[in-house]
C-alpha cells in the first residue's frame, strides 16, 4: 500500500483483501474520508492502523469513515477511531402502490445544479462536491436522479442494486423547504424502484434530524433498531489497539 501526497483527489487502496477509497473531505481538506468498498470483507485493525499513520505523513491531519453497519465499524473502532456521528436507518416496503408526485420534476441539466442545492441544503461535514455526489449515483448498479425547479431548488439521487432500492440523497434548498419539493422528489423515486420490482427501499438520515424522520414516517418508511455510525478522529492517533 503506498499513498501519494495529498493532493490525488481519489485513491483506492487495498488493505488485504479488501479495498478502500481515500479522498479529502470536501469541506476540509486536511480531512481524509475512507470508505469501504469491499462489503462483507473489512480490513484486519493493523491494516488500518498502518493506512492511518500513512495519511498523516502524506499530510492529512484527520479522518473519518464513511457511515458504517456494525461489522463494518469493529475493526475501524478497534484501531482508534471513535464514533462522531450516529444515523438512523429506515426501511419502506414496496409492496403497495404510491401515489404521483404532485410537483413537477425533471432530470438535470448536470451534476453541478444538484450540487448548489446540496450546499446549500447541508452544513460543513455533510455537504457534497460534484464527485462526492457522482459517488452516491454510483453506488448501485441503477441510478435515477431528478431536480425541480428553474434554477434547481430540489434534488434527490434514488438507486437500486437487484430488488433493493436506496434513498441516496435528498435535498431542498432552505428557501424552498415546506412546499412539497421532498415529498414530490421521494414519491417519484419510490414509484420509479416499484416499476423496476424493488421490494423495499432503505434510507439514514442523521439522529436528530426531526424534519427528515418526519417526511419518511408520513410516507411510510419505520426505523431499524439498527444504526449507522460514522467514524474519525485526529492523526496521528495517540495510540493503537
Amino acid at each position: 500500500m503506498v499513498l501519494s501526497p495529498r493532493r490525488t483527489p481519489d485513491e483506492r487502496l487495498r488493505l488485504g483483501a479488501s479495498v478502500v477509497r481515500v479522498r479529502p473531505w470536501p469541506d476540509d481538506p486536511a480531512t481524509a474520508q475512507i470508505v469501504p468498498l469491499t462489503p462483507g470483507i473489512q480490513p484486519l485493525v493493523d491494516e488500518i492502523g498502518d493506512l492511518l499513520e500513512q495519511l498523516h505523513r502524506s499530510g492529512y491531519r484527520r479522518v473519518r469513515t464513511s457511515a458504517l453497519a456494525p461489522l463494518e465499524r469493529e475493526t475501524f473502532a478497534a484501531a482508534g477511531l471513535a464514533v462522531v456521528e450516529e444515523l438512523h436507518l429506515l426501511r419502506r416496503s414496496l409492496s403497495v402502490p404510491l401515489p404521483r408526485p404532485a410537483l413537477p420534476l425533471r432530470r438535470p441539466h448536470g451534476l453541478s445544479e444538484a450540487v448548489a442545492v446540496d450546499r446549500a441544503a447541508f452544513g460543513p461535514g455533510w455537504r457534497l462536491d460534484e464527485e462526492g455526489l457522482r459517488d452516491a449515483c454510483e453506488a448501485t448498479p441503477h441510478h435515477r436522479v431528478r431536480v425541480f425547479g428553474s434554477p434547481a431548488v430540489g434534488y434527490a439521487v434514488h438507486g437500486r442494486a437487484t430488488r433493493n432500492g436506496f434513498v441516496q440523497r435528498l435535498a431542498v434548498h432552505p428557501l424552498a423547504q415546506r412546499r412539497g419539493v421532498a415529498t414530490a422528489l421521494l414519491l417519484d423515486g419510490l414509484r420509479w424502484l416499484r416499476r423496476h420490482r424493488a421490494s423495499d427501499v432503505l434510507v439514514n438520515t442523521q439522529v436528530g434530524n426531526a424534519r427528515a424522520m418526519t417526511l419518511y414516517r408520513q410516507l411510510g418508511f419505520e426505523v431499524l433498531d439498527e444504526r449507522l455510525q460514522v467514524l474519525g478522529g485526529p492523526l496521528p492517533l495517540a495510540a493503537r489497539a
